[in-house]
């Protein structure tokens, strides 16, 4: 019982962790950077990759730094969930009845 809830709650945070990370994976497509690799300079904000910067208003800026500050969380996060998944059991295929 205990070990099928714990890899029933491994499953749904590896799940998150692996929508968190495409999420900002997205993000950084759409706005064309991030913003640990941007910089703030005269009340103007950018958001950077690669040395190319975009300038994007304060409050995408922030919503950017915090949600690639958020990898920090759920990477390790998810890694632990998916060594636990490797010694959850395999599901068996249910038996035939034999009626």
């Amino acid at each position: 019982m205990i070990r099928s809830t714990i890899c029933r709650c491994s499953t749904v945070l590896l799940a998150i962790c692996f929508l968190n990370a495409a999420a900002c994976f997205v993000g950084v497509m759409v706005l064309g950077g991030e913003a640990t690799s941007g910089k703030e300079e005269n009340g103007r904000y950018y958001v950077g990759h690669r040395g190319t910067y975009y300038e994007v208003s304060e409050p995408v800026y922030f919503y950017s730094g915090i949600h690639c500050a958020s990898l920090v969380l759920t990477v390790p996060i998810g890694m632990a969930s998916g060594c636990v998944l490797l010694f959850c059991p395999k599901d068996t295929p249910p038996r035939r009845s034999t009626k």
